[in-house]
């Protein structure tokens, strides 16, 4: 996966979601969503599973990636005993647990992500036509913004797409 160069794309979610030309129309690709879940953080002590406007934080991308039209299948990556539960209670069918030394502060998303790809492409035989990277710390992302930048990034026939703006944080990967 050459991905780890980023290339950032500015778009609104409202360019995004009313564009017909945005809109995700492709059953046939794998399309898997990998979430990255850790139980700790930095700044904020179990932030991932706080509350906010009632619900955990990552329970708002997970479910974005559930109702998405555009994700075949959705996977949290964890090293966290709570969060893999609650990803299971709420539909989720696959997490994969990182090792220790993947849930450390100063590891990437980039390598938490690739970790969860080797399982899913070695471990699990997926074969994954694209993947879409959603962090839990953007509980404003809906369904319908996912489905738009992976129809953007359908459209582009680029390798790598991260949309972002003040809600929508989405990476798209073409796997090779």
């Amino acid at each position: 996966l050459n991905w780890i160069e980023k290339t950032y794309t500015y778009a609104s979610p409202a360019n995004l979601t009313s564009n017909p030309e945005y809109t995700y129309s492709s059953p046939k690709k794998n399309v898997v969503a990998i979430i990255p879940a850790r139980g700790n953080s930095k700044s904020i002590n179990r932030k991932n599973l706080r509350l906010f406007r009632g619900k955990p934080l990552v329970q708002y991308t997970i479910d974005a990636a559930l109702n998405s039209k555009s994700i075949t299948k959705t996977v949290v990556t964890t090293e966290d005993d709570e969060i893999a539960q609650l990803a299971f209670d709420l539909g989720v069918k696959r997490v994969i647990f990182r090792p220790k030394y993947l849930s450390q502060d100063h590891v990437q998303v980039e390598e938490c992500v690739l970790q969860a790809y080797r399982v899913l492409e070695y471990e699990d035989n997926e074969k994954i036509d694209i993947l879409v990277v959603l962090q839990p710390t953007s509980p404003l992302r809906s369904a319908a913004d996912i489905d738009a930048a992976v129809a953007l990034f359908e459209n582009d026939n680029d390798d790598k797409l991260p949309v972002i703006s003040g809600v929508v944080i989405v990476g798209v990967v073409r796997v090779l």
